[in-house]
């Protein structure tokens, strides 16, 4: 979602309002969803790794703070390209919203290496897969249905044939047959046809198997 909203912003002449705005919406969808994934961290995550090492809580507070901050001077710089009076201003306005969204982009690409790496170490260590498995969930519960269906195509859209198959077989085992077929058919749309086709090879396998 990150890179497909710089593109996106590399790619918008602002001097062009329309497609300047269909490029500025995606953006703001891009922000708020980065927002409410702290707040999941914040409400669910951090909560949990608080119990056994509450100083490393600090520290991803602390960056989703500057993260908050990042986002706020995007949504500045966004009003102030929606106030611009001509082209001039509006390019310059472009620009630094560009600039600015590869800060964003910087920043979050860090954090979320961190995560990667501190936080799952801990939740490992001190959870069973059960107990995580039930943070997720209540993750999960938490999110509008709105939000949940941008979230649930950029998945589909970043990770591995791998990664697609083995979340499509977990939620064909334990979800109700027609979140397993909303799944199936966003994958079709959104996934390049081989892709799409080795997937559902690989589930109908493993159904079989099964």
């Amino acid at each position: 979602m990150l890179y497909d909203t710089a593109l996106s912003l590399q790619h918008t002449s602002f001097t062009n309002t329309e497609s300047a705005n269909e490029t500025l919406d995606k953006l703001e969808q891009a922000i708020q969803i980065f927002h409410s994934h702290a707040e999941h961290e914040d409400g669910f995550v951090l909560p949990a790794v608080k119990k056994h090492v509450p100083s490393l809580v600090n520290e991803f507070e602390s960056e989703h703070e500057k993260d908050e901050l990042l986002s706020v001077s995007l949504r500045n710089l966004i009003s102030a390209y929606n106030l611009s009076g001509d082209d001039e201003a509006r390019t310059a306005a472009g620009y630094a919203i560009s600039m600015a969204f590869n800060e964003f982009i910087a920043f979050n690409l860090y954090h979320m290496n961190k995560e990667e790496d501190k936080i799952n170490k801990v939740l490992w260590e001190y959870y069973t897969d059960t107990e995580l498995v039930n943070i997720t969930h209540a993750i999960i519960a938490s999110i509008p249905p709105d939000d949940m269906a941008i979230e649930t195509r950029w998945m589909i859209k970043g990770l591995n044939n791998t990664e697609i198959t083995n979340w499509f077989s977990a939620v064909k085992n334990d979800a109700p047959d027609v979140v397993f077929k909303s799944l199936l058919s966003m994958a079709e749309t959104e996934l390049p046809e081989q892709r799409w086709n080795e997937i559902k090879e690989c589930i109908m396998e493993g159904a079989m198997m099964a």
